[in-house]
C-alpha cells in the first residue's frame, strides 16, 4: 500500500489504475496450491476498482488521521506497516494501515475471536463502514454501535495476548457485552 498512498496521504490515482490493470491481466495464478489465491485476488481487484470508480472511497480514506498515542492507534499502525518503534506516525501512515486492513483477506480459524465473523462481513459487504470503523478505532480508541437505542462500546485492544476483559481493565475501560 506504500505505493498507492503518497507521503502526503493522497491516493495516487495513476498507480491505482496501473495496479488494477496488473491484477486484471494476472488475476489467475498458475502453480501448486495457488487455487486459494483466486478469491483473494478477486476481492483485491474489486476493492481497488471501488477506489477508482467511486469517489466516496478516496474521501473516506482521506478522513483517516494519525491518532493520539495514548489511544493505542499508533501502535497498531506501526505493527501493521512494520514501522520501527521510534518512527513518527503520520496521516499517510494511518491511511496506509487502513487501506492495508481493507485489502487484507480476513479469515476466521479455530481459536479466533467471535468478532472476526462480523468484521469479515463488514469488510467484504460494507467497505465504507469498515473504513469508518478503522477511523473510529484510530481516533477514539474504541468502536461504538447503537442498537435499539442502546450504545455499545468496545475498546481497541492492542495486545496480542490476554483476554479482552483483562486488557480493558488495564486501560481503565468498562467492558460490557
Amino acid at each position: 500500500v506504500d505505493f498507492l498512498i503518497d507521503d502526503h496521504g493522497e491516493l495516487h490515482q495513476p498507480v491505482l489504475k496501473r495496479a488494477i490493470l496488473i491484477l486484471e491481466e494476472n488475476l489467475y495464478a498458475l502453480g501448486p496450491n495457488l487455487y486459494h489465491d483466486q478469491e483473494r485476488m478477486e476481492y483485491l481487484l474489486q476493492t481497488l476498482r471501488l477506489f477508482h470508480a467511486d469517489r466516496d472511497f478516496p474521501r473516506a480514506l482521506k478522513k483517516i488521521y494519525c491518532p493520539e498515542e495514548p489511544l493505542g492507534g499508533q501502535k497498531l499502525i506501526r505493527e501493521t506497516l512494520f514501522l520501527p518503534q521510534n518512527t513518527p506516525v503520520t496521516d499517510a501512515d494511518a491511511r496506509r494501515a487502513a487501506l492495508a486492513a481493507l485489502l487484507t483477506s480476513l479469515r476466521q480459524t479455530v481459536g479466533s475471536c467471535f468478532a472476526t465473523a462480523p468484521a469479515i462481513l463488514i469488510q467484504q459487504e460494507q467497505p465504507l463502514r469498515f473504513l469508518e470503523d478503522i477511523k473510529q478505532l484510530f481516533a477514539f480508541g474504541r468502536l461504538t454501535r447503537l442498537f435499539e437505542g442502546v450504545e455499545y462500546t468496545v475498546p481497541l485492544n492492542t495486545n496480542w495476548g490476554g483476554s479482552p476483559t483483562e486488557n480493558a481493565l488495564l486501560k481503565g475501560w468498562e467492558y460490557t457485552l
